[in-house]
This record gives C-alpha cells, structure tokens and sequence, in this order.
C-alpha cells in the first residue's frame, strides 16, 4: 500500500526522535538546500564558478508551464515504466519549484507535492549525471530526513536530471524503494532510466511548443477578426483578406528590406503581389525577386523611403516618378509590418501617370496664357494706330488688333529669324477662356 509521504514530513517533523534542522556543516556543505528560502543552491563546477543560477533554472521551468497542471496519461506511464523496469514501488517526475518540489507524476507516493527540505532529488539536480543512493541511512545529507528515518521510510534512490537543452536542470525522473540495494543499479537500469528522462523532456518540450501555438493562434485569430470585424474563424478571415488582397484595384506588394553594413538600404526583395501589381508597374514575375534584379536603375530615394519606414516604424505617404518604371508616377502608402527586425514594408500604390500628365498640361497652358496676358496688357495711348488694307485708321473694338511679339513658324527669307505677326484681343480672350 502506497504511504502517505506528506502525513510522514508532518508527523516527522513533530516527532522528538527527528531534529527539526539540519546541523550547519550538512546545510552548506552536503545538502546544499537552503532551509530559511527553501530554494535550491546552483551548482558549481571544479573552478568555483556557478554552472547555472537559479533564477535562470527556476525561470526556465515557469516557461513550461508544467507546474500545478493535472495528470496526464503521458507522464503516468512513464513513472509505471519505470517503477516496473526496477522493480520499485516509488516512481515519481520530480520538478524542483520555489520552496517546493512538484510531482508532475508518481507511483507510491500519494501526494502532489512535498517541501524542499526533505526532497532528495533537491540535490540530485545539483550533480552533473544520473544520482544513485544504494543506502539513504549511509549518505549523510539524508540520515536526518524524516522521509527516511521514517517506519519503512525511503532507503534507496535513483534519480536520472530532467535538463532544458540549456543545461538547466528542472528536477528529476527518480524511483525509490523502503529497502537498500547495496549492489546500485546495472548499466541497463541506467540507460532506461535516462532514456525515459530523456522522452519526459521530450513531452514537456512538446506541451511549451503546442502552448505557444495556441497562444500564437488565438493572438492571430483576434487580429484577423479585428481587421476584418469579423466573428469567424481564423481560416475564414484569412479567406476574406485574400479575397480583398486579390481584388484590389490598387497595387498592392509586401517587401523585405536590405541594407549594407552602414544601415543604408541597398534593395528590396517582393515577398507578395497581388494581380493588380503587374498592371500598376509593369513588372512580371516579381514574387520572390529584388527590385535591383528587375530594374537595376530604379532611383535610390525608393529604397531611402522604404527603409526608413522599415527601421521607424513611421507610415508616409507620398507621391514620386519612377523614371525606371517608364517614367510612371506613383500615389504610395507605405507602412511596416511584422517585427523590427524582419524589415518588412507593405505598400499600397496607384499609378497616376495620366493625372500628373494633365496637370502639367494644365500648367503649361496657364503659364503660357499668364505670359501672353502680360504682352496683351500695352496702354492704348503707346500703341499705333491700327491701319485698313486702304490705309485709313481703324478705330480700337473688339476686332481691333494690337501688335504683340509672337514665335511664327516660318522664318523671315532675308534674316531667318522668326516673324513678329500679331494677335487680336479677341484671340487673347479665347485663350484665356480655354484655358
């Protein structure tokens, strides 16, 4: 029958056969247990210097958020495994927490947890391989221990170190049995046990990674139905997006943004276009490819912007030609996504080519009209006095006619330079109204 280990500490502890401390020499020296915190001591290696720290140890078990958890089926047939292959009556996974040690599984023990300083596997994680104990009454850390001075308390153990791939140890897979085994364990018995701590590691590791997955998933699932004010799926809200990505009139282009050693951005590489991306620049197959690759003298001020938003952080928005692009001019929002450190870019842009060929049309006819007006503005009084093919004067009207210098087409025969002909007011003012 399985003893109540927990009930055994508390009535240990109040029995006037067990001391209640270890003597000083034990404490520091031996056990390495500190009864005041009740935290483990780190492990120090032949020249002094600690091999781990316990906050790192104790920070790398919270991240498997193991502890407190509820059994599971995977764990309990490690410890029957085990417990069967020695045949031992006391199996346990063993997790060295603050001021506690935690049982993630056990057999023949009958608790979930028992205080730090009567833990054994305390101290096995401060070694640097596989702990065995023939004897528990012979090994002077534990004589006192209430769990073995105990009416068929625990005599032998065998503990193999539960380690991150950091080296960090997090507690034990151990077996124990109420009689000594002067004889230890044989090299068989070792193997299976550090193969089987070995498969415990494995599962913790495979609990931290689904864990962060589904933490991940649930952060991408909120995001996605944020955006898309959506109360679906994920799946579905990606397909919305994709539908939306694909339908965009606009270009649409996710980028990767490369420097040189000086920080200043050298190129970008297209990580994904939508079809609209082609008709808007021209570029085909541009997934997958860099921009120097496909027009080796597109202007560095695209790259300046682009990576100044991938280190700021800063949205722009702003209008520029591309003179590699067929001399396209482009409306752009630009804006980082993703971490710092990947160095994306999504851009949203629109060719406006034909509207800025417009409005310098525009501008030219009305700097054009601005400069015949001043011409046509010449005071009556200092004009001559327009003439009929007869030669009589005409009087100023609307259909009078002022001198004003204009370029004409044809040269002059004797000096080739260009005629001065006229204008009417009235060509003046259909201008200007065209305009």
């Amino acid at each position: 029958m399985a003893a109540n280990w927990a009930a055994i500490w508390h009535t240990g502890l109040r029995s006037p056969f067990v001391p209640m401390e270890l003597p000083a020499r034990a404490l520091f020296e031996a056990s390495s247990v500190r009864n005041d915190s009740m935290n483990v001591s780190p492990a120090r290696s032949q020249s002094g210097q600690a091999d781990w720290d316990e906050r790192d140890r104790l920070a790398a078990l919270d991240r498997y958020g193991i502890l407190d958890t509820p059994r599971e089926s995977e764990f309990d047939d490690i410890v029957r495994l085990a417990a069967d292959t020695f045949g031992a009556p006391i199996a346990v996974v063993n997790l060295i927490a603050s001021g506690r040690q935690w049982f993630k599984a056990e057999v023949g023990i009958g608790a979930r947890e028992l205080p730090l300083d009567v833990s054994i596997c305390a101290h096995a994680i401060l070694q640097n391989d596989t702990m065995v104990i023939p004897d528990t009454r012979l090994d002077e850390r534990f004589v006192r221990n209430p769990l073995v001075t105990a009416t068929n308390g625990l005599r032998f153990y065998a503990g193999a170190l539960l380690k991150t791939e950091q080296g960090l140890p997090l507690g034990t897979l151990c077996v124990l049995d109420r009689e000594p085994r002067p004889q230890g364990i044989t090299d068989h018995q070792r193997l299976t046990l550090e193969v089987l701590a070995r498969l415990v590691m494995t599962q913790l590791e495979m609990r931290r990674v689904i864990g962060l997955q589904h933490a991940h998933g649930t952060q991408l699932e909120a995001e996605m139905r944020q955006r898309h004010n959506a109360e679906t799926a994920r799946r579905l809200a990606d397909d919305r997006y994709r539908s939306l990505f694909n339908s965009l009139d606009a270009g649409f282009c996710i980028v990767e943004v490369a420097f040189d050693t000086s920080g200043a951005a050298t190129d970008y590489r297209f990580l994904e276009i939508n079809p609209a991306f082609v008709r808007q620049t021209g570029l085909i197959d541009a997934e997958g490819k860099w921009m120097r690759e496909l027009a080796p003298n597109h202007e560095q001020h695209w790259f300046d912007v682009y990576g100044q938003v991938a280190i700021t952080g800063e949205a722009v928005r702003f209008e520029n030609p591309a003179k590699a692009l067929n001399d396209r001019w482009y409306d752009v929002h630009a804006f980082r996504v993703g971490d710092v450190d990947a160095h994306l870019v999504a851009i949203l842009f629109n060719d406006i080519t034909e509207r800025r060929r417009s409005e310098l049309r525009r501008n030219a006819l009305l700097s054009l009209g601005d400069r015949l007006r001043s011409r046509a503005t010449i005071p009556r009084s200092q004009a001559p006095r327009p003439r009929s093919s007869a030669g009589r004067s005409v009087p100023y009207g609307s259909d009078s006619a002022v001198s004003i210098p204009r370029a004409n087409t044809s040269p002059s025969r004797t000096t080739g330079a260009p005629k001065v002909t006229t204008a009417s007011p009235g060509d003046i003012a259909y201008l200007t109204m065209a305009i």
